[in-house]
């Protein structure tokens, strides 16, 4: 890097999972993977068409660098090093914002997306992304299943 160049800065994130000290050191999560299936059961990211809810995939602690290949390119906003935790979703997803926005009866041109994704910074719970994946086939994402 150029001395004269500043650091690359990345976005803190969206207050989400609150850290707490698992006793593990630095190169831990500052959560539980219970943590996080707590969290997204209390704020679930995505509606489902069907109604049903969604099936969310035990949650994979590791590098942004990781993440990333796992999300074919997709930035985490973190450096290559840093902790990320993944989540896979499952279901008929649509937009949960798009849910709540609807005031009154509408038809909407928004197909399901099988597969949704969350990635949360790894020490301070914040969340980094939150996607649903039309494009990404269950085989083609390498991710933990319950």
């Amino acid at each position: 890097m150029d001395a004269h160049q500043p650091a690359p800065t990345y976005p803190s994130g969206t207050p989400a999972i609150r850290p707490r000290d698992v006793g593990l050191g630095a190169p831990a999560p500052a959560y539980t993977a219970d943590d996080v299936q707590q969290y997204l059961a209390a704020h679930p990211p995505f509606s489902t068409a069907d109604g049903q809810p969604p099936i969310i995939d035990a949650p994979l602690f590791t590098q942004a660098s990781q993440a990333r290949t796992l999300l074919r390119g997709a930035s985490v906003s973190r450096p290559d090093a840093a902790l990320v935790c993944v989540v896979v979703v499952r279901g008929a997803l649509i937009p949960r914002s798009l849910v709540e926005s609807v005031s009154r009866p509408h038809v909407w041109a928004v197909r399901p997306a099988p597969i949704g994704v969350v990635v949360f910074d790894g020490h301070t719970g914040n969340l980094l992304v939150c996607g649903r994946q039309p494009s990404i086939g269950e085989r083609e994402l390498i991710a933990p299943r319950p």
